[in-house]
């Protein structure tokens, strides 16, 4: 039998040639169950031609194919087989690996059976014992670390910080259960930076301490300290205060009795000299609680002077001369009599006695003139002290003009009061009466008494701004825009350079001095701010901390030994020196930026009560140890404050601080 055999490997396409001629033609594939006849599809093309492509061999392809015509003339078989290249088995191996682990090698053998070559397929090419690679395991790989990475950067300004670098373990990495790289991943080393600040922190509030008075309305005091913590490395202070104050109550005080002013009976006599009896009551105020009586006497004998008698016509020839001396002789008697009563009386009672009273000042000129009768009269004056400046009598007749003049139309001088016409500041004694007596025609006092300037006399818009409304003790009572002590503003803080103060012209200087009123505690800083920045030295204190159980002034010193921080300044209480009517205190105070330290002296009269006028004679004491004072400090601005300078007992003080530096008051 003849056939034709076609070998191809798979996927490649073979064409078929028919081995009989004509037309038409049908090509056939012989599989398990016969011949079947082919078609144009996927796997055949040209089935109705001479020639038949196998598009891809596969296994389904590799048959015997026959043409046939149609009247059943039948071409050569063709046998297309898969041609198959011999391929190698695994190797097989004999003996042990060369290593235990990594690369080595062993006695091996392989065949030619996976495939074996078939259908004119190619045998499997190379050897088929070798010594082959062998491998049980790969051998473990430990770490090792590369370089050290840069420093890394400090993120912090200033206090503790640490900067750090690293390396990685890949040098090599450990691999195959190798070991890890040993020592750190991560250096450290701190950063050089300089200490951060430490703001102040203040501690708790210590215990109320003891009540500064055993009866009535005082003051106990509090501290706390700024450690908590402590400011360092520029960090800022504590703010607020460092002490704290709060009323206590006492049991009442003891109220001594006070005497009331004189209240004199009518003169003895009608012309000439005689004397006159005078009453007091110790009323002023009533003893009280356990108080003390008032001391010395409730009634008095003083002289009175009236007109000179008138001689009698009648009385002529030596009957008159011999009456005359005889009567004369009697009133000498008489009035030698009561001045020997008087100055006993005098001397028995105390000094505080016969100074007191608020018309004392003005009795002890008419007694002065009433002892003098008799003699060359040495003229008393009466001073018109609810009017201007206080002046000592004179022996002059010249009328002393008062300070307030006569304002000319058309002129301005914003400091200074004044009245419609001139005012007489002295009078004589025997004169009095008639003065009054003319003044009362047409309502002149009254008319003279309301051209006393009264209220603000100025603008006053600064103090009456919203935010300094509550550094103003009163809220009526202001200082003028003109005058007033500007403080230095506090730098990123608005509205900080006002204090209710104003600036006082002197007799001779302008803006000497400075009329404040008493601080608040929490104006209490702008206080010692203003006698800082105007280099005050001498403080004039007008007023108590407390009077009739209300608080008048806050307290603006320390305890002696325990300083007080108020802003940039230290303030410490170097001595205390305590007398009947005031109280001397060394104050020393330190600017905490500059260092530099100034002694203020404090002068602080307490006997003003708080309404009425002061016993006189303690006034001209303490006047006298102010101006005798020769404290080594320098002159800046006198400070005089009460609990409001606007007020009785500091227009006194205002129109009288020249005195305190006047050697010749």
């Amino acid at each position: 039998m003849c056939y034709i055999t076609v070998q191809a490997s798979i996927g490649s396409s073979v064409t078929l040639t028919c081995t009989v001629y004509g037309a038409p033609l049908y090509w056939y594939k012989i599989g398990d169950h016969g011949a079947k006849t082919l078609g144009d599809n996927g796997e055949y093309e040209g089935s109705r031609t001479n020639s038949l492509k196998i598009k891809y061999m596969t296994v389904n392809t590799a048959a015997i194919h026959f043409c046939q015509l149609t009247n059943g003339k039948k071409g050569t078989d063709i046998t297309v087989s898969i041609l198959v290249n011999g391929g190698w088995s695994a190797w097989y191996t004999s003996g042990s690996c060369t290593v235990s682990c990594g690369g080595g090698s062993q006695p091996g053998v392989r065949y030619c059976n996976n495939p074996p070559p078939a259908n004119c397929g190619l045998n499997c090419d190379g050897k088929y014992n070798d010594n082959i690679p062998c491998s049980p395991s790969a051998c473990p790989v430990n770490g090792g670390w590369s370089l050290w990475g840069s420093w890394g950067d400090c993120t912090l300004t200033c206090g503790t910080e640490q900067q750090s670098r690293s390396r990685t373990c890949d040098n090599p990495a450990p691999a195959n259960n190798g070991a890890d790289c040993q020592d750190p991943e991560y250096e450290y080393k701190s950063c050089l930076l300089p200490a951060c600040p430490v703001d102040g922190g203040w501690s708790l509030w210590g215990s109320w301490g003891v009540c500064n008075v055993t009866c009535g309305t005082g003051q106990q005091s509090r501290r706390r300290i700024c450690d908590s913590p402590a400011p360092e490395n520029g960090g800022a202070n504590c703010q607020g205060e460092e002490y704290d104050y709060n009323l206590c109550t006492q049991p009442t005080c003891p109220v001594n009795g006070g005497w009331s002013s004189w209240i004199s009976g009518a003169c003895n006599a009608t012309c000439g000299t005689g004397y006159q009896s005078r009453n007091r009551y110790c009323n002023n105020p009533s003893k009280a609680n356990g108080g003390a009586d008032c001391q010395g006497e409730g009634d008095d004998l003083i002289l009175c002077s009236l007109s000179a008698c008138a001689e009698s016509s009648a009385a002529t020839g030596p009957v008159a001369p011999i009456a005359g001396g005889i009567g004369g002789g009697i009133v000498l008697i008489v009035i030698v009599v009561i001045v020997l009563i008087y100055m006993k009386r005098r001397r028995r009672k105390p000094l505080d006695d016969r100074v007191s009273g608020e018309n004392q000042a003005l009795q002890i000129v008419d007694r002065n003139v009433s002892l003098r009768q008799g003699g060359e009269r040495q003229e008393g004056m009466y001073i018109n002290i609810a009017r201007a400046s206080r002046q000592s009598s004179s022996d002059t007749d010249d009328v002393i003009p008062s300070r307030l003049s006569t304002k000319e139309p058309g002129t301005d001088d914003s400091n200074t009061y004044y009245n419609s016409f001139e005012i007489l500041t002295t009078v004589k004694i025997e004169e009095l009466k008639d003065y009054i007596k003319r003044k009362q025609v047409n309502e002149g006092l009254h008319s003279e008494y309301k051209t006393i300037p009264y209220g603000p006399q100025h603008q006053t818009t600064i103090a009456q701004k919203k935010e300094n409304m509550p550094k103003n003790r009163f809220k009526t009572t202001f200082p003028y825009d003109h005058t007033r002590v500007i403080l230095q503003p506090t730098p990123g803080s608005p509205h900080t350079d006002y204090i209710n103060a104003n600036l006082v012209d002197g007799f001779e200087k302008e803006s000497c001095y400075i009329a404040s009123q008493g601080p608040f505690k929490h104006t209490s800083t702008d206080f010692w701010a203003m006698i800082w920045q105007n280099n005050s030295r001498k403080i004039i204190m007008l007023t108590n901390l407390m009077e009739v159980a209300k608080v008048k002034c806050d307290k603006y010193w320390p305890e002696g030994g325990k300083p007080m921080v108020l802003g940039n300044l230290i303030i410490t209480l170097q001595t205390e020196k305590e007398r009947a009517a005031y109280v001397t205190r060394e104050i020393s105070v330190e600017d905490k930026k500059t260092k530099e330290k100034r002694n203020i002296i404090q002068y602080h009269f307490t006997a003003w009560p708080d309404h009425g006028t002061p016993d006189p004679l303690y006034l001209v004491l303490f006047h006298r140890h102010v101006i005798s004072d020769h404290s080594d400090v320098e002159s800046g601005k006198l400070l005089v404050h009460c609990r409001l300078y606007g007020f009785q007992r500091d227009m006194i003080s205002d129109r009288s601080a020249s005195a305190f530096n006047d050697s010749s008051f």
